[in-house]
């Protein structure tokens, strides 16, 4: 069964998006809707190195683009 689960793409996805809300406290729908599918597409291109998805998980929290410079008055 964790094989299976390792195997499939439903599975990837859920552990990528798993150690995204685990790091960033947010769903990587959050920062773009595409982000899941990115990291997820990398995460297999890297053949399942887990240091190196947290690295690309950091990069899009750190990079997210902001609608303004300025913070909003309150």
């Amino acid at each position: 069964m964790a094989k299976h689960a390792a195997e499939s793409a439903a599975g990837q996805a859920g552990f990528v998006r798993n150690l995204f809300q685990s790091l960033v406290k947010q769903p990587p729908a959050a920062y773009a809707p595409t982000s899941l599918g990115r990291l997820t597409d990398q995460f297999r291109a890297d053949h399942f190195h887990i240091r190196n998805l947290a690295v690309e998980v950091a990069v899009v929290a750190a990079l997210r683009p902001t609608g303004s410079a300025t913070p909003p008055a309150r």
